[in-house]
């Protein structure tokens, strides 16, 4: 479950004119990524359709809002020439046939849009008390008026005429003009530079101004029985030409000129090849049954040179913590995906840092409302639980202590016991992380490797850890030195280098050439050679190799066991957190008692609760991802695997192209 597995490849040989149904169909399933074995691109023919998928593009541009909801594509379609000629052909018949009725419309919706405006002008008009008095005479005072929507403008109107401000029922405000005509014009220019609008006063307002409903709605009735009679005629059109398959043929079209990017054709086939999420394959080989299309398809090994993307399989509960392993990339072939544990990990540090059973209720029940509009909302109920929990563990609700008694104790008054718990832990997840280290090292054949460089210094940081506690601790980390050393040794005379590590290997030539400059200055006649006995002087450079190579691995020994204490160390902002979000609820309880009993102090304790909410939680959620980030994950994961890209499902499944 924490090795991520490798996607499946698969291969297809199809007739190549029923290219487009195969893809549609591979794409419907979300578990295909195409992939060309021979880095390949589109065909000619598909390329050559840029120009007509563009005109394609203009025409929904224009006349999109009017077309007909598109119906299923062609099950039989033509070379993707013909293909796009022919449903082109019917989109440009219907286009030239409808484009009186489509101006009709367009000239009605601004008719319509009118109308509104200008009847919520008049009831607003009507609803206000105080009166300009050059607008009391009822209908007489609004015949020759303009009604202004300033949109973006910031204009000073009087200087255009007699203005009076109008708020609409939707908040929204507009202006009642009297002006003379010469100087309409420049508020016109003004108006369209800032995107407004500038209405004349209609003629069916009645005189007076008695019964405007009734009037309005007439209108809206008639220009109803227009637009209807205008969209009956495009609806007749769009059948008599067979415009809605046309259209989902030519969006078919286009979604495989931007979604596919590689496919190798012949005279009479097409390859298509990549792999698939469906480890089973049933799902691939039940849509390409489906599809209609002429098809063969196997899976056989895929090519040496591809990488196949990766897949994370993990349990339903876990799934929205994946979010966490992704932040690095996705783990490679030979890394443990480390979600199952994150969602364990994660949850505990934010409840440790945020525990009180009201407030984590409140985030629970926020997590469940926001589900369906954003899945990774579940994080949220994971976090909320954990605070739960560990409000019960420290007595807190709604930051009031006095409700329950403590499960463990209470932050503020064992502040030291908060501190240690989250350092323990720290510890072991950071000893997770390692042994996460060494299981990915065995996957990818280099565990003896990681037993030379890195088990050692796992021995030494556990032996430290255990040292304030017990004697033995230091005997253990002794004992991870030696171990460290010792690998050193055995591998310098089993490899015969001479360096442990790339400093090593730096290091090392200088040695010997030290001690070749050594040997020289040995022979010189000056220098006074030793008396006790005969030296090897082929020896010198090797000894001093292997000196300075476990000089290195001492080095690299020391500098990780620091790192791993100052990463220990950051889990002090845990308990830090802990005690901080107790104080901050003693604070709040203090300021309602001050406020009293009544409805001041049950006040300021919602105001507090809210305040914490939405501060605190999001900083102790920042808090959480940056442990999980760079303290955990940095031991043992580097995110080198691909990702997944499924191809995109067609236009049928999306509702637009």
């Amino acid at each position: 479950m924490m090795r991520p597995a490798p996607a499946r490849w698969f291969e297809v040989l199809c007739a190549r004119d029923d290219v487009s149904l195969l893809l549609e169909a591979l794409g419907k399933t979300a578990a295909v990524e195409l992939e060309a074995t021979d880095g390949i691109g589109m065909p000619a023919e598909w390329a050559a359709l840029s120009p007509g998928l563009a005109e394609f593009h203009g025409w929904q541009a224009r006349c999109g809002e009017f077309w007909p909801p598109a119906s299923a594509a062609s099950t039989c379609p033509d070379t993707p020439q013909r293909t796009l000629q022919r449903a082109l052909a019917a989109v440009q018949s219907w286009g030239r046939s409808c484009e009186a009725d489509i101006a009709a419309l367009q000239q009605l919706a601004r008719e319509r849009r009118e109308l509104t405006l200008w009847l919520a002008a008049i009831q607003a008009w009507q609803a206000q008390a105080t009166q300009t008095p050059v607008l009391t005479e009822g209908a007489s005072a609004l015949i020759g008026s303009w009604l202004v929507e300033p949109g973006a403008a910031t204009l000073t109107l009087d200087e255009y005429g007699l203005a009076r401000e109008l708020e609409l029922a939707d908040g929204r405000k507009l202006w009642l003009l009297l002006a003379d005509h010469g100087r309409i014009s420049t508020l016109k220019a003004a108006l369209a530079a800032a995107h407004g609008t500038l209405l004349p006063c209609p003629r069916w307002l009645p005189q007076p101004l008695v019964g405007v409903d009734a009037v309005g709605a007439a209108q809206q009735a008639a220009l109803d029985t227009r637009t209807l009679q205008h969209r009956s005629h495009l609806q007749a059109v769009a059948a008599q030409t067979g415009l809605a398959q046309a259209l989902a043929d030519l969006m078919r079209l286009d979604w495989i000129a931007r979604s596919v990017h590689a496919l190798r054709t012949s005279a009479l086939l097409a390859f298509i090849s990549g792999w698939t999420s469906d480890a089973s394959g049933a799902a691939i080989e039940g849509a390409v049954s489906s599809s209609g299309a002429r098809a063969l398809l196997h899976f056989p090994t895929p090519p040496a040179q591809a990488t196949p993307p990766l897949l994370l399989s993990n349990p339903r509960w876990a799934r929205p913590f994946e979010i966490f392993s992704r932040a690095f990339g996705v783990p490679g072939r030979n890394e443990a995906d480390p979600t199952p544990v994150v969602a364990l990990v994660a949850p505990l540090l934010f409840g440790y840092m945020f525990g009180d059973i009201g407030q984590g209720a409140l985030i629970v029940a926020a997590g469940f409302w926001l589900q369906r509009r954003y899945p990774l909302a579940r994080l949220a109920i994971s976090a909320g639980l954990a605070s739960m929990l560990f409000g019960w563990v420290y007595g807190s609700v709604f930051a009031m202590e006095h409700l329950i008694q403590p499960l463990w104790l209470r932050p503020l008054q064992q502040p030291l016991a908060v501190l240690a718990a989250p350092l323990a832990g720290g510890a072991v997840l950071l000893l997770l992380g390692l042994a996460l280290n060494g299981l990915g090292a065995w996957w990818s054949g280099k565990l003896s490797e990681w037993l030379r460089r890195d088990a050692g210094g796992i021995v030494v940081y556990l032996g430290l850890l255990l040292s304030p506690f017990h004697r033995a601790g230091l005997w253990l980390a002794a004992c991870g030195v030696v171990w460290t050393l010792t690998a050193e040794i055995v591998h310098q005379s089993v490899s015969g280098r001479s360096s442990a590590s790339p400093r090593g290997a730096a290091i090392a030539p200088a040695a010997a050439g030290t001690a070749e400059s050594a040997q020289n200055a040995g022979n010189s006649p000056n220098h006074r050679r030793p008396t006790s006995g005969p030296v090897d002087a082929s020896t010198q450079p090797a000894r001093a190799g292997l000196a300075i190579a476990l000089a290195a691995a001492l080095g690299e020994l020391l500098e990780r066991t620091l790192q791993l204490a100052v990463n220990t160390l950051s889990f002090a902002r845990v308990g830090a957190f802990a005690l901080a979000h107790a104080g901050l609820s003693s604070a709040v309880i203090a300021l309602a008692q001050i406020a009293g009993h009544g409805l001041g102090g049950l006040l300021v304790l919602i105001l507090g609760n809210v305040v914490m909410l939405v501060l605190e939680a999001m900083v102790v959620s920042i808090q959480t991802t940056r442990l999980v980030l760079f303290e955990f994950f940095t031991r043992f994961l580097t995110g080198a695997g691909r990702v997944f890209a499924p191809l995109p499902p067609p236009p049928s499944m999306t509702g637009r192209s």
